[in-house]
């Protein structure tokens, strides 16, 4: 596990630390809610594929009428989708927490608006909010560092570019995970760029400014510090001829034409092609 990761206390993780968003407020109609459900997250091989049982239909919403703070949007969510009276019965093996959660929403019988109730194999105690907290305090941290689907280190994280990873619905299953937890007051994973994190959210930034000594590859460190020390024509001239092509490929094919007044642009469009577009 990342020497960072395991420095960090647990109360760092119940705060993300991105950026401060905001999204406009929906008014969301209450699903329908199955009765309690029992299940047991276990290292079986048995899986049960089933199509997700939703918090709302898209038809149940209403359009946005006005802007709220994240946090007061999560508040507003867990009202009205998260059952306070029913819960599922969870006991969890912390050997293969992750495999076993994923095995868990995997199945018919879950249902995503019931309090997970946890109990860890072969440890005494009552649920009482404790275990709750540390099973997804855990599972966070297993996403972040053993799926292979991030990089970088805490408060500046990105996905990796994995195609594998991809097939085999790494991201996919990573975000439900994610979902889980936030909805249940749970953490997030700690925590996505600001710069990638505004971007997801469909919001403007500044990329212009962004910090290039963050991104994880060298080699795109490189590259991109290379073309903010453009200055001058000659400058511009050995970037293209150096480096063109691969600026190109980043969706900028306009750099063979570009001038010196064009360079701020081309780094943010060159920033936003890594960390979020490719």
């Amino acid at each position: 596990m990342d020497a960072d990761v395991e420095s960090l206390h647990s109360a760092q993780w119940v705060n993300a630390g991105t950026p401060e968003v905001f999204y406009r407020r929906s008014r969301l109609e209450q699903p329908n809610r199955n009765s309690f459900n029992d299940f047991l997250i276990d290292d079986s091989d048995e899986e049960e594929e089933g199509e997700d049982e939703a918090f709302g239909t898209l038809e149940s919403y209403v359009f946005p009428v006005e802007e709220v703070d994240l946090a007061v949007l999560l508040s507003d969510f867990r009202k009205e989708f998260v059952s306070d009276g029913l819960v599922s019965n969870i006991c969890i093996r912390r050997k293969k927490l992750l495999e076993s959660a994923i095995k868990a929403i995997s199945r018919v019988t879950f249902c995503w608006n019931n309090s997970p109730y946890i109990e860890f194999v072969g440890e005494d105690g009552d649920d009482m909010g404790g275990p709750q907290r540390e099973f997804f305090r855990l599972l966070m941290i297993e996403v972040q560092t053993t799926m292979g689907i991030f990089e970088g280190k805490a408060g500046q994280v990105f996905l990796t570019y994995d195609q594998a990873a991809l097939d085999g619905h790494k991201y996919f299953q990573a975000g439900r995970l994610i979902a889980w937890s936030v909805a249940h007051g749970g953490p997030c994973i700690k925590a996505l760029d600001p710069s990638l994190y505004q971007l997801m959210c469909g919001q403007e930034a500044q990329l212009e400014q962004f910090d290039c000594s963050v991104l994880p590859d060298p080699d795109v460190q490189s590259r991109a510090k290379r073309i903010l020390q453009c200055k001058t024509a000659e400058d511009l001239s050995a970037l293209q001829q150096d480096l063109g092509d691969w600026i190109s490929e980043c969706g900028i094919p306009g750099i063979f034409s570009a001038t010196i007044g064009d360079i701020p642009k081309i780094y943010s469009y060159v920033v936003k092609h890594y960390i979020f577009l490719r």
